[in-house]
């Protein structure tokens, strides 16, 4: 996603999919969404996924379950592993800092939760030759067409979209008037007349 003066046209959203293995693979429960606030990126996206997540662990899990969260996103996978909330310039420390709070509630319930790391964009080739279990790759599937209907729940508006192409075409005829400026230059070998 792009990060610049028009981060606020840019949509993440988020998925979490529960998986029973019992009798064989199927969803046991959907959930998606936008991801509130301005800052708008895959990584705040698969952070709140997490809390997501979890909240529903915390509210619905009976005391002693076990549960396995498979993630796409090696980050989230290496901090939950720290059981720390990351520095304040991580770009979810704020969302980091609620999880952990879910965290505790949640080893409160003895609730058994621990985080799997998944590589994603696999294909069943990478299923037949033992990159990936079909149900991690699977699940992982699930999770990923959940979380694009959640982005496809983001409105932006229709000023926003005006405003952000209104600034493109003022920075594309001003970059143009630059080159022209810069032509008659070389052409000319000075930038004034007056030698």
């Amino acid at each position: 996603t792009y990060n610049g003066n028009y981060s606020d046209i840019t949509r993440s959203g988020w998925g979490v999919v529960f998986v029973s293995r019992v009798p064989d693979l199927h969803k046991a429960g959907v959930f998606y969404g936008h991801l509130p606030g301005l800052l708008q990126c895959n990584y705040r996206a698969e952070v709140y996924a997490l809390f997501s997540g979890l909240s529903q662990i915390a509210d619905h899990y009976l005391p002693g379950s076990r549960v396995q969260i498979i993630t796409d996103c090696k980050s989230v996978g290496t901090i939950w592993d720290a059981d720390r909330v990351p520095h304040f310039m991580d770009g979810a420390a704020d969302i980091w800092r609620d999880v952990q709070g879910l965290r505790s509630r949640v080893r409160e319930k003895q609730v058994h939760v621990s985080v799997k790391w998944v590589r994603s964009h696999l294909s069943e080739v990478d299923v037949d030759a033992g990159s990936i279990s079909r149900e991690d790759w699977v699940g992982n599937d699930w999770a990923d067409v959940a979380a694009k209907k959640g982005a496809a729940r983001h409105a932006v508006p229709g000023s926003v979209i005006k405003r952000f192409f209104t600034e493109l075409a003022v920075s594309v005829a001003w970059l143009r008037f630059c080159v022209w400026v810069h032509q008659l230059a070389v052409c000319s070998r000075a930038w004034s007349d007056d030698d």
